[in-house]
């Protein structure tokens, strides 16, 4: 066994049967190319590598074969079989992409490998360039140009990172998010709010309450809709977890804060509510109370986010409910209650005590009945992910 069946589909079976073909063009962040496709290979892709003369110089052969588990295509040779996979290729990616390929392929011209199947590729299938230069090639007036052109011809750019004076290439994580964006079509056109993370209420200029949130399960429920080709926007509190790039990304504080993205919140198709809002809020005081003596907190009820939001929108919006110490019988009933409270497509109940960094356990309750659901926080949110195309008629999960 080719030691890149050892990681085929680890990570997800979303490009199963799929065939990706990637290019690699002559930027220094050719290097970086072999974790690229070994990530793509982890979402379940059959990855075939073409390569420029020019890229092949900084980054060896043998090792792309090696990440790819195919031979790589490094020169224009017009034998049937690659001209039968041009015709088969349900995506190419060029990462990195350089200014030198960027144009060439603007301007309909295909001397390498990589401009020759991209050449096929463009219009048929989805075409993603991650551009990788020095800033000043990026920004030149040509390349904009170019860039334009490809963009209206349906290219996808995956925006560099900013470092150095350079246009780098962005994580290998964030590339292959792009990918699965592209060539998902479960969630295409949807615009979906995903809101997580925990929101705090004022004691004075200093000090917080506040709830235990994590903002985990938000991040990968807005992950996994990510991959299935939706729009998603993570509205998210404070949070312990980095932020996937990918996704938009808007914060807030105070429920307040929240409540004043309410309508913009409204604008999406689905809403999936995973955050842990404060239910009372102390008396703000001005300035730092002192920390000598004890203190008396006077907390009032605060109005609840998801009644708030469905005053001003009828789409399916998906609430939680965390409990502690209860019998799932009783966790169910007390979802149910929220649900008709709220007005609510569905609850995702849980008991916190069952829920830890490597293991959760949940209940789906909807009008339609209830479904238990153990496993990781990855595979929480890719559950989710799928319920909401269901709700939208788009997808049974493969």
């Amino acid at each position: 066994m080719h030691p890149s069946q050892t990681i085929h589909a680890v990570k997800s079976d979303l490009l199963e049967g799929r065939i990706v073909i990637y290019g690699v063009t002559g930027s220094i962040a050719a290097v970086e190319s072999v974790r690229v496709i070994r990530e793509i290979i982890r979402h379940g892709a059959e990855v075939h590598v073409v390569a420029t003369r020019d890229a092949l110089e900084i980054v060896g052969k043998k090792a792309l074969e090696f990440a790819s588990g195919r031979r790589v295509i490094d020169e224009i040779t017009g034998m049937v079989e690659h001209v039968d996979l041009g015709d088969r290729a349900d995506a190419m990616i060029i990462a990195p992409a350089s200014a030198n390929t960027m144009a060439k392929i603007s301007a309909g011209i295909a001397d390498t490998p990589v401009t020759l199947f991209a050449s096929n590729v463009l219009g048929r299938a989805p075409l993603l360039m991650a551009p990788s230069m020095h800033s000043g090639m990026y920004g030149n007036p040509v390349m904009r140009e170019a860039m334009e052109r490809l963009r209206g011809l349906g290219v996808i750019f995956i925006d560099p990172r900013e470092e150095e004076g350079k246009e780098k290439m962005p994580p290998r994580e964030v590339i292959a998010a792009h990918l699965l964006h592209a060539m998902r079509d479960e969630l295409r056109g949807r615009r979906i709010a995903v809101v997580g993370g925990a929101g705090h209420a004022e004691i004075d200029d200093v000090r917080v309450i506040t709830n235990r949130s994590t903002g985990r399960t938000a991040v990968e429920i807005a992950r996994w809709l990510f991959y299935l080709g939706a729009d998603v926007t993570l509205y998210m509190g404070r949070c312990e977890v980095p932020l996937p790039e990918y996704v938009c990304v808007r914060r807030f504080t105070t429920l307040e804060s929240l409540m004043e993205m309410r309508d913009e919140i409204a604008a999406h198709d689905a809403v999936v509510v995973p955050a842990a809002l404060p239910d009372f809020a102390p008396e703000r005081v001005e300035g730092k109370l002192p920390g000598e003596a004890p203190l008396t907190l006077h907390l009032r009820p605060l109005p609840k986010f998801l009644s708030a939001l469905r005053e001003v929108y009828d789409g399916p919006l998906i609430g939680f409910k965390a409990e502690s110490g209860l019998d799932r019988s009783t966790l169910v009933k007390r979802a149910r209650k929220r649900m008709e409270e709220h007005n609510l497509t569905a609850v995702v109940a849980n008991d916190v005590r069952k829920v830890s960094d490597e293991h959760t356990e949940a209940v789906w309750v909807s009008r339609d009945g209830e479904e238990s659901f153990a496993g990781s926080k990855a595979d929480l949110g890719r559950w989710i992910a799928w319920k909401i195309a269901g709700i939208l008629g788009t997808a049974q999960e493969a």
